[in-house]
């Protein structure tokens, strides 16, 4: 019996080792799942509500879909995988999903045409110009001018066509000046052409006047030149000024002239006489010393007088009208000026900015001047004509441009101006890409 027990104890030891190395290897298998599971389980956790929420914004659950757009709408402005995922679900079909979407992103601030493809964004705006408020229509056509897709795009020229049967006379215009925008950039320009020679025929006569224009403009075919240009009278070269006609310019208290005498001293003065000019300007007070430098910017004298001018000076408004008119010569450490923050300025002259910029040229020049895709400028006709400011304008306008013709009819005046606005909205592209900002 000793035996048999001693055989049985041994074989109880054998198996409760076998047991106790199980319990353990488990025990350590269960501990190590523990340390890998739960820093991970956290880590994924972001991501797996992340794909929960981008999931639900097109749910057919309106409450899950809501906690999916809150979530982006909170989310995407830090988060571009949010971004990113709320922009793949834009290809759902539901017209009304897809605009619940793109509130969500605009919220986040994360809606514009670098954030979305531009398949999205023109669908968004076509969508858009099916308001039934005419100011959105309006935006939603304009926003066509900033897509970088070919101009010649079916569902670009789909979208002007339709816009320009919209019952609004202000939603077809501004049409017509989108299609002008994108004319320079369309390699077939003949469905814009369609669409200037059908504002021709157009009910509301404004409409029918620019499409004319348009069509002028662009050289689209069967179109001659608009009768009223042939009414203007003919464009006689402008006389020659002497030096105290100029100096009463020069002096005068209304900065457009002080301008338009800047631009006839460059023209008809020696340059003896430009030098003098420009010294005892530089000897005045604050608004003679910025014309002194406007006069040497327009001429390209006295740089050397300019900046030691500059070094003396204490008054913000004179040094920077000193700097512009440097900037204007292109010499100097004001390359990295920009002029068009001065049009922000009460106290720098509206109209000199606007001709230091011209003199570059700078396309932001000729939005200030023409406020092209606007209301036509109150005091424009005014500027040009009762100042005769159309010297200055002249003299810089770019080559092609319609010069403008000094006449006492307001109806021709009127016409001069929507010519000239419109030969830049056609331009403007290639004016704003050609003629950028230039540094030393």
């Amino acid at each position: 019996m000793g035996f048999l027990y001693r055989w049985v104890d041994d074989k109880l030891r054998l198996v409760r080792s076998k047991v106790n190395r199980y319990l353990v290897r488990l025990l350590i298998l269960l501990l190590v799942t523990l340390v890998v599971a739960v820093p991970t389980t956290y880590l994924a956790a972001p991501h797996i509500r992340r794909w929960q929420h981008i999931r639900w914004l097109t749910s057919t659950d309106l409450d899950k879909r809501q906690r999916g757009l809150l979530y982006v709408a909170a989310q995407a402005q830090m988060d571009d995988a949010v971004r990113l995922g709320a922009v793949d679900r834009l290809g759902v079909e539901d017209d009304t999903n897809f605009m619940q979407i793109v509130d969500a992103l605009q919220a986040a601030g994360r809606w514009s045409r670098r954030d979305v493809p531009a398949g999205e964004y023109l669908r968004w705006v076509w969508i858009n110009t099916r308001s039934s408020d005419e100011e959105a229509v309006i935006r939603a056509v304009q926003r066509l001018a900033d897509i970088s897709v070919p101009a010649d795009d079916d569902r670009i020229v789909s979208i002007l066509r339709e816009a320009a049967e919209h019952p609004s006379a202000d939603v077809r215009y501004n049409t017509l000046c989108v299609a002008a925008t994108l004319y320079k950039s369309a390699k077939q320009p003949g469905p814009y052409h369609n669409l200037f020679r059908q504002g021709v025929n157009d009910a509301d006569a404004v409409v029918a006047h620019h499409a004319a224009l348009f069509a002028y403009l662009t050289d689209a075919p069967g179109f001659e030149t608009p009768a009223w240009l042939e009414a203007l009278p003919t464009a006689a070269a402008d006389r020659t000024y002497d030096e105290q006609e100029v100096r009463r310019l020069l002096w005068s208290p209304d900065a457009p002239l002080r301008d338009v005498g800047c631009v006839l001293a460059a023209r008809d003065l020696s340059v003896e006489v430009q030098d003098a000019l420009i010294e005892e300007l530089l000897q005045g007070d604050g608004t003679q010393k910025i014309t002194g430098a406007l006069l040497a910017g327009v001429s390209g004298r006295q740089n050397a007088l300019l900046t030691r001018k500059l070094e003396e000076q204490t008054d913000w408004d004179t040094a920077a009208g000193i700097k512009l008119g440097m900037w204007m010569q292109g010499k100097g450490p004001y390359g990295d000026l920009i002029p068009s923050g001065y049009l922000a300025r009460d106290d720098m002259p509206r109209s000199s900015v606007i001709m230091a910029m011209l003199s570059k040229p700078d396309a932001a020049a000729y939005e200030a001047l023409l406020n092209p895709s606007g209301e036509a400028p109150d005091d424009l006709i005014v500027l040009l004509e009762s100042y005769g400011w159309w010297r200055v304008l002249n003299h810089y306008l770019l080559e092609g441009a319609p010069r403008w013709t000094p006449t006492d009819e307001p109806t021709l005046q009127q016409y001069q101006a929507d010519l000239l606005r419109d030969w830049y909205l056609v331009h403007r592209h290639e004016i704003q890409m050609k003629y950028t900002r230039l540094t030393y």
